[in-house]
């Protein structure tokens, strides 16, 4: 069993020093990713019969970085799914298939087990698998590759072994990741409101000094191809559940466009993100 807590996401073993990566360790009611994946539009809010293929496209992200994201469009419930699978990864070396089934993953993500919902995991999970991401930071490529590594399932039984890219483990580096509650997570009713969540608790949003971010920098960052009417009317009702679940203790959009968000007192502020990617 690798020790609960890491202060090292990297470290060297066996011979020729081969790289042994390791995820952070957090509770069994959380879930947590990279920050990078949750301030941008790697996992946006796509309607449904909307999902474009996309060829080392530059998605929008937080910060001073650049997203180039090459396969088929993912989406909250591709992401839900990544969490899971970190989740049961964070307990074993990385190189370690985690080892499920179909039904499992779908009952631990708070979704039903019929025969539909098995073909669309297993389509999102190749999904994850496909995708070709690469993160730049400071004109240096933080992330490349794809997210899982392996796929292998039994069409009879739906038991799977998944390998995740080792190399994740070095995006959790630094404290540089977000965990969310997972029960929260699975009450939130749409696709923007389980985005924002990752967003507002990616970021210090304190009664002091709220987060506030413009409307026209928000949007892209969602991924949403709503009218900006229609935007408006989707992040409030977003917004709204959000402080019905606590995560947010008040949330404003001013008349210049302007989201202003504050977390509850008692809320968990994150470490100052290693590679900047929050205020």
């Amino acid at each position: 069993m690798i020790m609960a807590r890491r202060d090292q996401a990297l470290s060297k073993t066996g011979e020729g020093d081969q790289l042994t990566l390791a995820l952070p360790y957090w509770p069994d009611t959380d879930r947590a990713a990279p920050r990078p994946f949750l301030l941008s539009g790697l996992f946006p809010v796509v309607k449904r019969g909307t999902r474009r293929r996309l060829e080392s496209e530059e998605v929008a992200v937080w910060g001073d970085h650049i997203l180039r994201v090459t396969g088929q469009q993912m989406d909250q419930g591709d992401l839900d799914t990544l969490l899971e699978l970190l989740h049961r990864a964070r307990s074993q070396e990385t190189t370690a298939p985690v080892e499920t089934s179909a039904r499992e993953l779908l009952r631990c993500m708070g979704k039903k087990t019929g025969g539909t919902q098995c073909t669309w995991l297993g389509q999102s999970i190749e999904r994850l698998q496909n995708n070709s991401i690469q993160i730049t930071s400071n004109g240096r490529a933080t992330y490349q590759g794809s997210l899982i590594q392996e796929f292998l399932r039994d069409e009879k039984t739906q038991a799977y072994k998944i390998v995740l890219n080792p190399r994740l483990a070095e995006m959790f580096g630094g404290g540089n990741y977000t965990r969310m509650i997972q029960e929260v997570r699975q009450a939130l009713k749409t696709d923007l409101s389980k985005w924002l969540y990752g967003y507002v608790n990616s970021h210090r949003a304190t009664l002091e000094n709220p987060h506030r971010v413009k409307l026209s920098t928000l949007k892209p960052l969602t991924g949403s191809r709503a009218t900006d009417k229609k935007f408006r009317e989707m992040l409030r009702a977003g917004l709204e559940q959000l402080k019905e679940q606590g995560v947010l203790a008040d949330w404003e959009i001013t008349a210049q466009g302007v989201v202003v968000l504050t977390r509850p007192e008692r809320a968990v502020v994150p470490e100052t993100p290693r590679l900047g990617y929050g205020p």
